[in-house]
């Protein structure tokens, strides 16, 4: 790996180091727990609500570590995770992801929550790196949509890092994001990591964050300053420096919710737990040779799927989502002077559904 230069997601990684469920699952951690994806419905107030979002993105990256102890699975072409949350206090939330494209790996996904008109989605390539730690980097962006405040928001993602020799691994997230509303609301993250030998940096598991209008960017309207893990952190007015909120969770006080999903046998030949069962199960029993040989078995399989329909001039198309329209995106990322890289994504990928899904 410390040779290897590029992105590192082809490569193959001894079974040992593996999870048990593919990475095509993790668009899940957004909605985890379902009442924070839920609060910015609620939230009259424009600057409160953007408040709420903060809050909801800093505890979906909990999620996320809580779901990365290993390196998950790579996604197979057409992989797909169907499953919902259903929660009396929340209404019940959808998740649709997919594996768009295999080379290079893009999962596209979208959550919805019909009982507060809230929609989400988005792509993701991660590209893996290596220096003194596993770096993945998310291109890509997601969009939350709230129907009854005729809201979006664009969110980037900061890079994330894995340390350590062995899993379980450290789980760290390092530089700049930004959740951009179109109410002009925008929200800049820094987050910084400790370093892996535990020497400079600042502490694990920081975060800053500063929100401000676009037509008054030195005026900010709140700041927090904190950790996300555990969620420890301080809010104060911009204007007046007067704490506004204290957000101090344990460390794992916010369990994940459980999802929803149908057994093995009635799940699509597509859908993830079912076609990765042997790998996942030699896995979560230990035999990594049996693992290892599953694991090929199926890829092969994979590669010959390839083959035969490049030799029947058959095109594969994804079942949920398609390349769309980017306009909204383009727009409010360029407020903070970003743009979407759709040439490394093979498109801007959007929800687009089927008769009866």
């Amino acid at each position: 790996m410390r040779a290897f230069r590029g992105d590192l997601s082809g490569l193959t990684t001894p079974s040992f180091l593996l999870s048990d469920k593919s990475f095509i699952e993790h668009p899940m951690y957004w909605a985890e727990p379902p009442s924070f994806m839920v609060a910015p419905a609620l939230e009259p107030d424009p600057v409160r609500r953007s408040l709420a979002v903060l809050k909801w993105f800093i505890v979906s990256r909990n999620g996320e570590r809580q779901g990365i102890k290993k390196k998950p699975l790579n996604p197979f072409l057409g992989e797909l995770f169907l499953g919902n949350f259903d929660q009396a206090d929340t209404g019940d939330i959808s998740v649709v992801a997919e594996c768009v494209s295999h080379h290079p790996p893009i999962a596209a996904f979208r959550l919805e929550n019909k009982t507060h008109g809230i929609q989400l989605q988005g792509y993701s390539r991660s590209k893996m790196s290596f220096s003194t730690s596993l770096c993945f980097e998310h291109i890509g962006h997601t969009m939350l949509h709230l129907s009854r405040h005729s809201e979006d928001y664009l969110i980037t993602q900061p890079k994330m890092f894995l340390s350590g020799l062995l899993p379980p691994w450290r789980m760290d997230f390092e530089g700049k994001s930004y959740i951009v509303g179109s109410n002009s609301i925008v929200i800049e993250f820094d987050f910084s990591t400790k370093s892996w030998f535990g020497f400079g940096g600042s502490a694990a598991h920081s975060f800053t964050a500063r929100a401000y209008r676009t037509d008054a960017p030195k005026s900010t309207l709140y700041t927090a300053k904190g950790t996300w893990k555990p969620e420890n952190y301080t809010v104060w007015d911009g204007a007046t420096g007067a704490v506004l909120e204290v957000v101090a969770l344990e460390a794992d006080s916010v369990r994940l919710a459980p999802i929803h999903v149908k057994s093995v046998a009635e799940q699509d030949p597509l859908e993830t737990r079912r076609a990765w069962r042997p790998v996942a199960e030699a896995i979560r029993a230990g035999d990594f040779a049996r693992a290892t040989a599953e694991k090929a078995k199926f890829e092969e399989a994979q590669r010959e799927a390839r083959k035969t329909e490049l030799h029947e001039g058959k095109v594969w198309n994804p079942r949920y989502f398609r390349p769309g329209d980017a306009a909204l995106a383009e727009k409010l990322i360029a407020k903070v002077g970003g743009h979407l890289r759709p040439e490394e994504t093979k498109g801007v990928w959007r929800w687009e559904g089927r008769p009866g899904a």
